[in-house]
């Protein structure tokens, strides 16, 4: 066999030259990438945990009781417009009577409710 290329030519792989200028390296790269390497199935997520089912339950009952506080907060924000817009009708900054306070606040558009709880029963009997 007459050699034509000198056999550290870097553009020769395995006896064959290169027309495209690709150094061997850089060939073998392209070969794999065209004939297509095979897929390997990737591992489970090292962040995902096995089932703790008292922790699921906890989480279930945090949601819960979550959702129930939200939806008091928008009930919360309802009754305070209804207050707010109540104050404005009877022209009161200011409502006192029977352990009952409520202020309107100016500059905020906001209101205070201040409720003494009455005193016990048994307390009013003696």
């Amino acid at each position: 066999m007459i050699q034509i290329f000198e056999p550290d030519d870097p553009l020769v792989v395995n006896g064959t030259y290169d027309i495209y200028g690709y150094t061997p390296s850089e060939r073998r790269a392209r070969e794999r990438r065209q004939k297509g390497s095979p897929t390997v199935p990737r591992q489970q997520s090292l962040t995902d945990d096995l089932e703790i089912k008292d922790l699921e339950k906890v989480a279930a009952a945090y949601a819960e009781l979550r959702d129930q506080r939200m939806a008091l907060n928008q009930d919360e924000a309802r009754l305070k417009q209804q207050a707010m817009a109540l104050m404005k009708k009877h022209k009161k900054k200011r409502y006192v009577r029977d352990g009952i306070e409520i202020t309107l606040e100016s500059g905020e558009e906001t209101i205070k409710v201040k409720v003494k709880k009455a005193k016990d029963d048994e307390e009013e009997e003696d």
